[in-house]
């Protein structure tokens, strides 16, 4: 995904935590409310929203960190030069790839298997035998952090 999607991602992850902090505060409210005039039964109901509120608001926050850590690898990816999008890829072709989980480049050989075991998702990433493709450059463009 690109730079400036992620950073719109990040907006409406960050406006849902937002949102979740306004709910939290509000529903702690609600249940010493109940507790103050001793009402058991909704103060233990309350509690139970106000729990399943904690495990809203802990999604979104990784959520948020997790979106954080994606801006950093693209705008890494981006100083780093032409990564070309796996869309382009032609899996036919010697090339150099980007491998997301270890952030390691290598060389591609090509590979018939490939349409066999490739599983290509939303974000354009690419996962085949393992590994996660985001990008890739011509044979003749070497990545400085390239492994031959």
């Amino acid at each position: 995904m690109d730079t400036p999607m992620l950073r719109r991602h990040l907006e409406l992850a960050e406006a849902h935590v937002a949102r979740g902090r306004t709910n939290l505060e509000r529903q702690r409210q609600i249940v010493a409310e109940f507790e103050r005039d001793h009402h058991d039964n909704l103060a233990e109901d309350a509690r139970k929203i106000l729990a399943a509120f904690e495990g809203i608001q802990d999604e979104h926050i990784r959520i948020c960190n997790l979106i954080v850590a994606e801006i950093a690898v693209s705008e890494r990816h981006q100083a780093a030069g032409s990564m070309r999008p796996m869309s382009e890829f032609d899996p036919a072709h010697r090339c150099w790839v980007h491998e997301q989980r270890n952030d390691n480049i290598f060389a591609w050989d090509p590979n018939r298997e490939w349409v066999r075991w490739a599983c290509h998702h939303a974000s354009g990433a690419i996962t085949w035998d393992g590994l996660l493709f985001d990008g890739w450059w011509p044979w003749g463009e070497r990545p400085a952090s390239a492994v031959a």
